[in-house]
């Protein structure tokens, strides 16, 4: 592994990103000793950072077994996204009158820089990512940063579910982008109904 950030940072990146690529399921068991000799490093960070997920309720401990990805139900992934449409919802009300020329350009200079360069292989991590950079930017024009980490939250405990919709037809579905698109073009017009309808086909399509 690279040295550009701290081992525990780079064992969770790993973990994170083999969790939403599919690369890691719910059936797998990790095991701290594996994984600390598949990325040569010690057990400290394999450990500190298999916590973490699982402090995020992306992982769970299995008892003298190891740790393996939560299992999301359809119950739960309906529980989150009735979540962050209440929570995104209510913040883009709140940020409504705040989103002027200057933060329409913010987003659409997101949507342009996730899109340059890239093609339908892009990866699923990048592709989840994107999507949490709008929707956290979005949300970050509200103003309150409690909110804002609130959000944050959720859409790491979302990981998991969001790797489900991409692994079961998420490239068969309306975009993410496009719905950015939408969300931007009745901001810019101040149809704010029209802009949060868009945000939830926006929430509802991922997760």
């Amino acid at each position: 592994m690279g040295e550009t950030k701290p081992l525990t940072t780079k064992v969770y990146d790993y973990v994170y990103s083999a969790i939403i690529n599919g690369e890691i399921n719910a059936n797998d068991l990790l095991s701290e000793a594996k994984l600390a000799e598949q990325l040569q490093v010690s057990k400290a960070p394999v450990r500190e950072a298999l916590i973490r997920l699982c402090e995020e309720n992306i992982l769970q401990v299995m008892p003298r077994m190891g740790y393996r990805v939560m299992q999301i139900s359809p119950a739960q992934i309906a529980q989150l996204v009735e979540m962050r449409i209440l929570l995104e919802g209510y913040m883009l009300q709140k940020a409504f009158h705040r989103i002027d020329e200057v933060r329409l350009t913010q987003l659409k200079n997101l949507l342009y820089r996730q899109r340059k360069d890239k093609s339908g292989s892009q990866p699923v991590i990048e592709k989840w990512q994107d999507n949490i950079d709008f929707h956290i930017m979005l949300a970050g024009f509200c103003g309150n940063e409690y909110l804002l980490d609130a959000l944050r939250r959720t859409m790491k405990t979302c990981a998991g579910a969001a790797a489900q919709c991409f692994l079961n037809g998420y490239s068969r579905r309306k975009t993410s982008v496009e719905h950015h698109d939408i969300i931007i073009e009745q901001l810019e017009a101040g149809n704010l109904d029209s802009a949060l309808e868009a945000l939830r086909q926006d929430i509802q399509e991922l997760l």
